[in-house]
């Protein structure tokens, strides 16, 4: 058993146990502040994903028209020419597009096809486990005392929940108790915030 400090300082092994209870309230000190600066990493990183979507999607626009305005040059300007060269630059190449068929009204078309005795070559099934009612099966099974062929029952990993208390004069506690924690590890805790 060691003590807290030596855990953060020697890395942290999921295989060690503090050397008293009352660390454990340290630990939810700095669970709380990773908690923190996950959230602040995720809120910059939702901040610089949208910005660089957006600058991206206007470059994306730029070159769009761009296409589309060499496109009608081309239409214009040289309509019986297929391809343009560009020495040393590029070449661009006009094509015809390709038709799209839209369907409109799927209800009638598979009723018409149904007729047609075509249906079956248009249509894909797809099979999913209702895995909700799969495991009301299998316990009605294993209550039987039956395996069930193809499945395999693993036990449950225990858990931890951790939960802040939120009332006011805690708080004012929680953070002083924060700032003296973090200036005491100083160096083994901005390691683990980064």
């Amino acid at each position: 058993m060691t003590e807290l400090g030596e855990i953060l300082a020697g890395g942290l092994s999921p295989d060690s146990t503090l050397s008293a209870m009352y660390e454990i309230e340290n630990v939810l000190l700095l669970v709380k502040e990773l908690d923190k600066k996950t959230e602040y990493y995720k809120e910059l990183k939702k901040y610089r994903v949208q910005a660089l979507d957006d600058k991206i999607h206007d470059i994306s626009a730029k070159k769009d028209a761009l296409r589309q305005i060499t496109l009608n040059t081309m239409r214009v300007m040289a309509p019986k020419e297929k391809t343009l060269d560009f020495p040393s630059i590029g070449k661009v190449t006009r094509r015809s597009g390709s038709d799209a068929l839209v369907v409109e009204d799927e209800e009638a078309l598979l009723q018409y096809l149904d007729e047609q005795n075509r249906k079956s070559e248009v249509i894909k099934t797809t099979v999913v486990i209702d895995r909700r009612k799969l495991k009301s099966v299998i316990s009605e099974y294993r209550k039987a005392g039956q395996p069930l062929p193809g499945t395999v029952l693993e036990k449950g990993k225990d858990t931890l929940s951790v939960t802040f208390d939120k009332a006011k004069d805690k708080a004012e506690e929680t953070d002083e108790v924060s700032v003296e924690l973090s200036e005491q590890l100083g160096e083994q805790l901005d390691g683990l915030l980064v």
